[in-house]
C-alpha cells in the first residue's frame, strides 16, 4: 500500500524569539557570584551556546568600564597615498571629537592623551 500523500507533511519546529527582556534577565542570573552559564542555561530551558552568543553580543556593544583606554585601530598607509597626520574620531557623551594629530609626533599624542 502506497501511503504518500496520506500522511500530513512534517511541522518544522518554528525557531524561538527571546526578548529583550528575556535575555537580560538569563544575563542577570549569569552575573550572580557562583552561578554557571551550564545551570543557568538548564533554569531557562535554553542553551548554553546561545547564552554566550549573547554575552559576546552585549561585551561587544558596551563602552569600556573605565574612560582610560580607548581602543585605537591605526591605518596602514600604502607607499602612494601616506598620510602626513593621524585622524582620531572618538565620542563622548558631548558628542563626537575629531583630533588630528602630525605622523611625526605620536609619542606626544600618546602622553597628551594620558594627561588629558
Amino acid at each position: 500500500m502506497d501511503t504518500q500523500g496520506l500522511l500530513p507533511p512534517p511541522v518544522k519546529p518554528r525557531r524561538r524569539r527571546h526578548s529583550l527582556e528575556f535575555k537580560t534577565q538569563v544575563l542577570a542570573a549569569c552575573a550572580e557570584p557562583g552561578a554557571s552559564i551550564a545551570a543557568v542555561a538548564q533554569h531557562f530551558n535554553v542553551n548554553a551556546n546561545l547564552i554566550h552568543k549573547w554575552r559576546r553580543a552585549t561585551e561587544a556593544t558596551r563602552p569600556p568600564e573605565n574612560g582610560d583606554f580607548v581602543k585605537v585601530a591605526l591605518p596602514r598607509p600604502t607607499a602612494s597615498t601616506s598620510p602626513q597626520a593621524l585622524k582620531l574620531e572618538l565620542t563622548c557623551t558631548h558628542g563626537p571629537v575629531v583630533i588630528h594629530w602630525p605622523l611625526d609626533q605620536l609619542d606626544l599624542l600618546s602622553n597628551w592623551l594620558r594627561s588629558s
